[in-house]
């Protein structure tokens, strides 16, 4: 007997200890603002017409559509929701519709099914939880058949915060509401030309060509004169750009280690060369460092000219800025490299991989002030400058071709001389009296490969192209009879990249089959119907709404009026307020982006 009393004892102590924690888990999710909504305080958020705008009906919506750290725009969107379904639903009983409670219970218990804000939801729905499951014949897990099962009740009362019967006039209200739009949009037709349009519409597509010129690859090689950096740094509509551009990566030039700016030459020697080949090498840096030391800006002409290192051979020799333990080429090399003074060449110095001629352009450590990096940071903008430029003058020349009538292949061809080759199966070995085809020869080193493209009329952006202001209306403009785009465009770089020019050309244009519209017709006309009630019925809220608001007739609590949210992070973390505006965001018609005005 004691041990059955003990036991009943710890079951009701376990009993007692879950229930604690689904009130904490509740007090969790839904903070402290949210009990007030159902535990004291003002029981009003406002009024519509002299109609009560309960803190029941807030709470409904806003536990069920929103998330409890949505930012305050989002709870601005769920008012309005709400303010709709109330519209809607006093203009229902004006026409004098009833819901009863059996059809709502009904609903709840045969269907599983319950509206929140306008939208339906399956209390079956994982997410929800609120309707049991139970294994089928296979085992599988399904929902529970038609009943009102306690499960439900507690996911109302518990998750919810309501007792049922504010939970079936919630429901109530969104029937009401969902007969009033099934009046509003009962006269909404569509014609089989409007289908016709649309289906057209988004069928209608473009091939394009283009090619696109990167500006990266215009830099390689580039190499500027100090001299040449000076003078257009002497300019003062440049020398602002270049104290512009400090301000915005002066980030990166604070708290540095120790770096310097390094150049090499570099001859490879194979460890196993003969002495012959060790001794030639070393002649001929031994008369270069010579002359260099007598004109140390020949360091980077000379580096492009006799360097090895096919990495930094383009760019003039250039490590660019380097610690001392990232240089590279062992240990021995980073200390003399760090010996050195700057702008004077070093000694031959000796690594795994060969022979070195080293110049140190620059040296810098800590916060880096604008006066030590305004010649550094001016070179290169001078070296991105010269690469759009001459990027931009061989686009120019590749558009005027393409103008004057010359095809994508002629423009850009793939590779010098280039001839398709002969099939390998091919069983005849006699010669083919067939001439080769001729392939256009490269006119520059830096042409592009010609790229293909498919544009639909429902496409906002041309991906492959990149993002350009207008572009997809430009294109559409295109005709077989002036198919180039008239202007070279501009691709904006991403991160420290340096972006790109590209040339387009229309290369074909596809119209939609009639015979497949007719057997898409009935699946375009039941989507398009969908889109013109759902269009009809917020436009017929949102004048509704807007009346109302200017004849002074929707009035609301601060609780509603002022949406508390917080800014910043930590210490500088504040809360602010949000003024809601009734119907501002009931503007957004149904129309579909991309559709055809209707």
């Amino acid at each position: 007997m004691a041990m059955e009393q003990l036991r009943q004892q710890s079951r009701s102590f376990l009993i007692w200890f879950l229930f604690a924690i689904i009130i904490l888990s509740f007090i969790v999710t839904f903070g402290p603002s949210s009990m007030r909504l159902s535990c004291g305080g003002s029981t009003k958020a406002g009024a519509i017409e002299g109609r009560d705008l309960t803190m029941a009906d807030k709470s409904f919506a806003l536990r069920l559509g929103m998330h409890p750290q949505a930012p305050a725009t989002f709870r601005a969107n769920v008012y309005d929701q709400l303010l709709k379904r109330e519209i809607l639903a006093a203009e229902a009983e004006r026409m004098g519709i009833q819901v009863s409670e059996k059809e709502i219970t009904n609903m709840i218990a045969k269907r599983r099914r319950v509206y929140i804000l306008g939208q339906a939801a399956d209390l079956a729905n994982p997410m929800l939880n609120a309707w049991p499951r139970v294994r089928d014949a296979e085992g599988k897990l399904v929902p529970a058949p038609n009943y009102y099962h306690d499960r439900f009740k507690r996911w109302v009362r518990f998750s919810l915060g309501m007792k049922i019967s504010a939970f079936i006039e919630q429901q109530r209200k969104e029937l009401l509401a969902q007969r009033a739009m099934e009046i509003i949009s009962n006269g909404v037709i569509v014609t089989d030309r409007e289908a016709m349009a649309i289906f057209e519409y988004r069928n209608h597509s473009l091939e394009l060509e283009f090619a696109r010129f990167k500006v990266e690859d215009f830099k390689k090689g580039l190499l500027v004169d100090r001299k040449d950096t000076m003078r257009w740094l002497a300019l003062p509509e440049n020398r602002k750009k270049v104290d512009a551009l400090y301000k915005k990566t002066k980030w990166k030039l604070t708290g540095l280690a120790h770096e310097r700016r390094i150049r090499h030459i570099l001859l490879k020697v194979d460890a196993k060369a003969t002495d012959a080949d060790k001794k030639l090498a070393m002649n001929k840096l031994t008369k270069l460092r010579l002359s260099l030391e007598k004109a140390t800006v020949d360091f980077a002409k000379m580096a492009q000219l006799l360097s090895t290192d096919e990495a930094t051979k383009a760019s003039g020799g250039d490590l660019g800025w380097r610690e001392k333990s990232k240089i590279g080429y062992g240990k021995e090399f980073a200390e003399a490299v760090f010996k050195l003074k700057p702008m004077t060449v070093s000694p031959i110095l000796k690594t795994e991989t060969g022979y070195h001629l080293v110049l140190v352009e620059g040296d810098r450590k800590g916060d880096v002030k604008l006066e030590a990096a305004r010649v550094w940071l001016a070179e290169q903008m001078l070296l991105e400058t010269t690469a759009k430029t001459k990027a931009m003058n061989l686009a120019k020349l590749a558009l005027g071709r393409l103008t004057r009538g010359k095809s994508m292949a002629e423009v850009f061809p793939s590779v010098d001389g280039e001839v398709p080759p002969e099939d390998e199966d091919s069983e005849s070995t006699a010669p083919s009296k067939e001439p080769k085809p001729v392939v256009p020869k490269r006119w520059h080193p830096l042409l592009p490969s010609a790229e293909q493209a498919e544009v639909r009329r429902t496409d906002t952006t041309i991906g492959k192209v990149g993002k350009v202001k207008g572009l997809v209306k430009k294109v559409w403009a295109l005709t077989e009879a002036d198919p180039v785009l008239s202007q070279v465009l501009t691709i904006p770089g991403v991160g420290t990249g340096l972006g790109s020019l590209v040339v387009v050309r229309l290369k074909s244009k596809t119209v939609p089959d009639k015979k497949e519209f007719e057997s898409n017709k009935e699946a375009i006309l039941l989507e398009l119907l969908e889109v013109k009630k759902d269009d009809a019925v917020k436009r017929w809220v949102y004048a509704r709404c807007e009346a109302l608001r200017t004849a002074g007739k929707i009035k609301l609590e601060k609780n509603m009026s002022d949406i508390e949210y917080y800014a910043g992070k930590g210490e500088k973390r504040k809360k602010q307020i949000f003024k809601y505006v009734p119907c501002q965001r009931l503007q957004r018609f149904g129309r579909r982006p991309g559709d055809p005005s209707m």
